[in-house]
């Protein structure tokens, strides 16, 4: 069968998108807004909300070794049951993130946050220098040396 300019061609299905306040990350970064405020006008209950935040992390760390075990020894089968729980157990990640930083600024303060801040700067800063070293010098000398490629020059 020959293409003619003139057939309407078929157009790729694409999924629905969600809205965006169904995405998770916005509700994680909602959950986390909400939790610095509980903490900061009000300590004494966001402190209460420890058990949330650790709750959560268990949860996770609980899925962790049978992930990689599965994975390793069983491949895909028994590994779809196990993504399946931890799709439900990310389902409840703003609880998780909400009871944590809840909890962090009750208890410590808001200046809990420059150390979060800070934290998270300094990976950003590493990963930036990681790409940048590996793949501009050393995957750059690679290329350059093996298959005569400059990265550097267009």
């Amino acid at each position: 069968m020959t293409h003619t300019p003139h057939e309407a061609t078929p157009i790729a299905a694409t999924a629905p998108t969600k809205p965006w306040y169904r995405q998770l990350y916005i509700q994680v970064l909602a959950a986390i807004v909400t939790g610095i405020v509980l903490g900061w006008q009000w300590p004494d209950p966001a402190t209460s909300m420890e058990p949330i935040g650790t709750t959560f992390i268990a949860a996770m760390k609980m899925l962790i070794g049978p992930i990689v075990f599965l994975t390793i020894v069983s491949g895909n089968r028994l590994t779809e049951v196990v993504f399946k729980v931890l799709s439900f157990v990310m389902k409840a990640a703003p609880l998780g993130a909400f009871g944590a930083m809840a909890y962090a600024i009750g208890k410590f303060g808001l200046s809990t946050l420059t150390s979060l801040g800070s934290l998270i700067l300094l990976f950003y800063v590493t990963s930036i220098l990681f790409v940048v070293v590996v793949v501009v010098v050393v995957l750059g000398t690679v290329l350059r040396a093996y298959v005569k490629v400059n990265l550097t020059r267009p």
